[in-house]
């Protein structure tokens, strides 16, 4: 039997990929898992590498331009050599490519969604958190636990995670690495750690292997204080962990911040895009509500978030605060 399931970002691949891979092999040792990766602007190019080093129970593992010519290519398809039975399970990304899949290849088509929503096409079951459970809680290494240190606590360490898309990591790692200055200042003897996924960290240590050198890395710590992050999966499985964090959400380069739809489009012409993106994200920001998994989870705010325009220092005193 083949299982071909579908992902777009590295926080789908860690937090439903994993899972899902791992209980199938666990039911059934004999079939085939493949993961196609498909094509979208919030994914980081590196999907293909953290799926193979970190999902052993994957036999396949095809890039979006793989996918995509395979998607358009019925020669393509016949060199999978797929058995008469599978399914095809979504698990990120556009639900269109799902639905042009099982056209292709004729398997029937299941879908996971994070939040509760109607789908834009059909398939034979869709299942949700409330239904069937919340993936990322299976996902969650335990090599990470909240410390619970008193702020004069020699042993008090916070975990910097910068993102894991190269270009969001250019620029939170001298951010981060300000924030711990300015930390220092505040609390001499804080220690700490970069929480980089681990296919970003040989990327991240060429780039800056001053600031990367200086702290470890969080799964060599084994205890936190609190986290400061980028918005995104990595704010639910910290959230998991019991462990609390301060959710960033930066303005201060527009470019980096993926569009959709026509604006998306848009975005991607010279010049002009960097307008049309600054004005769009002026626009959204007047009406941007709760940003953290977490928060939007509860619709309240249970973990701090800073959004829009802000300097080192500005974050500093807030974590100061928590502290």
């Amino acid at each position: 039997m083949d299982w071909i399931l579908l992902a777009n970002g590295p926080g789908e691949v860690s937090g439903h990929v994993l899972p899902i891979a791992r209980e199938i092999k666990r039911q059934y040792p004999s079939a085939r898992v493949t993961l196609m990766l498909v094509p979208c602007q919030f994914a980081s190019g590196h999907e293909a590498i953290l799926a193979k080093e970190q999902i052993p129970e994957l036999d396949r593992v095809f890039s979006p331009k793989e996918f995509r010519k395979m998607l358009f290519n019925k020669k393509a398809f016949q060199t999978l050599q797929l058995h008469k039975k599978g399914a095809i399970l979504l698990l990120g990304g556009d639900q269109f490519y799902a639905v042009v899949l099982r056209k292709r290849i004729g398997y029937p088509a299941f879908a996971y969604f994070e939040q509760d929503k109607k789908p834009k096409f059909s398939f034979k079951e869709v299942f949700t958190p409330k239904q069937s459970g919340v993936l990322m809680v299976d996902s969650v290494p335990d090599c990470l636990q909240y410390a619970g240190h008193d702020i004069n606590d020699k042993e008090l360490i916070i975990s910097l995670a910068p993102g894991s898309r190269p270009n969001y990591i250019e620029f939170m790692i001298p951010f981060m690495w300000d924030i711990s200055k300015q930390l220092k200042k505040k609390i001499p003897h804080l220690q700490f750690c970069w929480g980089l996924p681990v296919h970003m960290r040989s990327f991240a240590t060429k780039k800056f292997p001053k600031e990367v050198s200086s702290f470890p890395f969080a799964g060599d710590c084994g205890k936190l204080d609190l986290m400061i992050t980028l918005l995104g999966t990595h704010t639910a499985l910290t959230a998991i962990q019991g462990i609390p964090m301060i959710v960033l959400f930066p303005f201060h380069r527009p470019e980096l911040i993926p569009l959709t739809g026509l604006p998306g489009l848009l975005a991607g012409i010279p010049f002009f895009g960097q307008i049309v993106q600054r004005l769009a994200l002026l626009l959204v920001s007047k009406k941007l509500g709760l940003v953290a998994l977490p928060n939007m989870k509860a619709k309240r705010e249970i973990t701090p978030e800073l959004k829009g325009y802000f300097s080192a220092e500005q974050v500093a005193d807030r974590v100061h605060s928590l502290l």
